[in-house]
């Protein structure tokens, strides 16, 4: 019962991932970069030219609607990755496997080109991640305005940049796989959303993964925020209520990190920055006007259930459903107590 406690009192950090991430409202800016399922075998990794492990995705295997100038009018250089990686048919024998995903440009610098890659994985299932467009190796060796021409799809094992699949001494382990990769370029502020997505259909794992994808950078940049109200707060029993809940959203982070680590979702998050608006809001304000601002953001991200309502009907995993409906079900309890307190407030 404890652990259910817990997991629904983070309710109002998990509503706020919707209002941090969601920015003016507007629909992701997104586009499939490409989407590719195919069969790969040692033979093709021996012969695969110029380079060998090699899967080359060329031509009408990228999206023609792939932007010339990736920095402007709609800047996907300072965006997201999202990068979903389906392993259909994989050997037995658990070996940890990657792609790695290298991106060629009509025009590179130094190296000339820039690569991240997929999760390791060891079994058949759908891995996720999202990588942001500035953290990825030799990302600055790319021109970006000029855009991508090639993107090169590396099969290597988990022992770095040279642990290429075809120069394994037990190919059994890793040959044939079939995979199902894709990738799809999300512009700087917005989110990644699988419904946007042409002929990808959204499973029920998909759902869950979405979820988890929204709720954990939301917890944890809800952490900053209630932090900063309960050190700032001019009324004792605000800065109380807000200590408790800052200790709640920090375990809701643990709990939801776990959840999607179990769920092979790997999450990036970025709590300074997606606080940071929020926070510069409140500390323009003292006293009572600090702690009313401060209440009504938890009402306010208390009253939009949507997220939590979707997991419930679509998603897959039942722990992860019942952390939402849960989350549903104990939310009142924060919604009612800040509503309280914000009316002694404004007396």
């Amino acid at each position: 019962m404890a652990r259910i406690r817990s997991l629904g009192t983070t309710r109002s950090a998990l509503v706020l991932a919707v209002l941090l991430l969601s920015g003016t409202g507007a629909r992701a800016q997104q586009f499939v970069l490409f989407d590719a399922t195919f069969t790969f075998t040692k033979e093709d990794a021996d012969n695969s030219k110029p380079s060998k492990s090699h899967y080359y995705v060329r031509d009408k295997m990228l999206s023609a609607e792939r932007p010339k100038d990736w920095t402007a009018p709609v800047d996907y250089r300072n965006g997201t990755i999202h990068i979903r990686a389906e392993v259909i048919e994989k050997p037995e024998g658990g070996a940890p496997t990657t792609w790695t995903l290298c991106y060629i440009p009509n025009k590179g610098l130094k190296a000339g080109y820039g690569c991240t890659g997929t999760q390791v994985y060891k079994e058949k299932g759908v891995y996720e991640r999202d990588v942001k467009m500035t953290d990825f190796w030799q990302n600055d060796c790319i021109v970006w305005e000029d855009g991508i021409k090639e993107i090169h799809l590396v099969m290597k094992d988990d022992s770095g940049g040279s642990g290429h699949a075809h120069k394994r001494t037990d190919p059994e382990k890793f040959f044939p796989t079939k995979m199902r990769i894709t990738m799809i370029q999300v512009a700087k502020g917005a989110t990644y959303d699988p419904k946007l997505v042409p002929n990808l259909a959204v499973r029920k794992a998909d759902a869950d993964a979405e979820f988890l994808l929204k709720v954990i950078p939301g917890i944890d940049a809800s952490v900053k925020i209630v932090e900063y109200a309960a050190k700032n707060a001019s009324d004792a029993t605000v800065k109380a209520f807000a200590e408790h809940v800052a200790k709640q959203h920090k375990g809701a982070v643990k709990i939801a990190s776990d959840h999607a680590k179990r769920l092979k979702v790997e999450v990036a998050s970025d709590p300074n920055k997606n606080s940071k608006e929020m926070i510069d809001k409140l500390s323009k304000l003292k006293g009572t006007d600090l702690d009313a601002a401060f209440l009504q953001w938890l009402i306010d991200i208390h009253k939009d259930t949507t997220v939590f309502d979707n997991e419930v009907k679509n998603g897959a995993d039942a722990d992860l459903k019942a952390f939402a409906k849960n989350s549903i079900d104990s939310g009142n309890g924060h919604l009612k107590e800040a509503r309280e307190l914000l009316a002694k407030v404004k007396k």
